[in-house]
């Protein structure tokens, strides 16, 4: 059999997160049921990241093992053929026979979406944080500087995710106003969007949605970059809103070559 690697796309808002659950709709199950229809065969899909529910995706992976032969280059029309509308394969690829989608994985990169328009934009309610008034920007960059490189960040995810240490290496974060509208991405109706994007060699559960919302309290003023210290050793505890879902997309996924 051979191994398959399939780079997706799709929008969030409609699903239950990636990870197939019994009586909701997730992209895991959307995309098992196309192969299935595809194939004639129960299929098992990998997927690098279970996003949450709400949660979007430029470059999730995912692999699986084709139960019969099928080139992989016809692999990605005849799924988008079947699939719906608000999930995309945008490649699939022929892999290693050891290649895992999830434990081959050596990095993430996220991007979180803010919408500072003073009103919301009614084509842009399913993606972006909207958020009225303007973010101290250098402020929050100052508090993303300190949260770079090997820290324990159990502070920083919530309980019931499943890991065996909660030690992450943030290689980057960055926030930006994007000036060039990139295709595929839905900030082309922001009038004033703002970006936070972070690369990690992993991410705890909810960690990236934790990490946002308390910069965004930096940039409004809330609390200060010096007290996001304070987050790592348990010291400093006012609870912030978590950033929701629906500003959330993963971006890409990192492998060894």
């Amino acid at each position: 059999m051979a191994k398959i690697k399939l780079t997706i796309a799709y929008d969030g808002t409609d699903y239950c997160g990636w990870q197939r659950q019994a009586g909701q709709i997730t992209i895991q199950q959307t995309i098992e049921e196309a192969l299935t229809s595809l194939l004639y065969q129960p299929v098992t899909v990998d997927g690098a990241g279970r996003t949450d529910s709400g949660v979007h995706a430029l470059g999730q992976v995912a692999s699986f093992e084709c139960p019969k032969p099928f080139p992989a280059s016809r692999l990605q029309q005849a799924l988008n053929n079947i699939l719906p509308p608000d999930v995309r394969i945008i490649s699939a690829n022929t892999a290693a026979d050891d290649f895992h989608a999830r434990y081959s994985a050596c990095g993430k990169r996220y991007i979180y979406l803010i919408d500072q328009q003073a009103e919301a934009n009614a084509f842009n309610c399913r993606y972006g944080w909207h958020l009225q008034g303007k973010l101290n920007i250098d402020a929050m960059r100052a508090a993303a500087a300190l949260l770079v490189g090997e820290h324990d960040f159990y502070h920083f995810s919530a309980r019931g995710g499943k890991t065996k240490t909660t030690v992450r290496n943030i290689k980057s974060i960055d926030i930006y106003q994007p000036q060039n509208v990139t295709p595929n991405f839905p900030w082309q109706y922001l009038h004033d969007p703002l970006m936070i994007e972070a690369i990690a060699d992993g991410f705890l559960y909810k960690m990236m949605r934790m990490i946002c919302c308390r910069l965004i309290a930096v940039g409004q003023g809330i609390i200060t970059s010096e007290q996001i210290n304070g987050y790592f050793d348990g010291s400093f505890h006012k609870n912030i809103q978590l950033a929701p879902a629906k500003g959330l997309f993963l971006a890409e996924v990192y492998y060894k070559k």
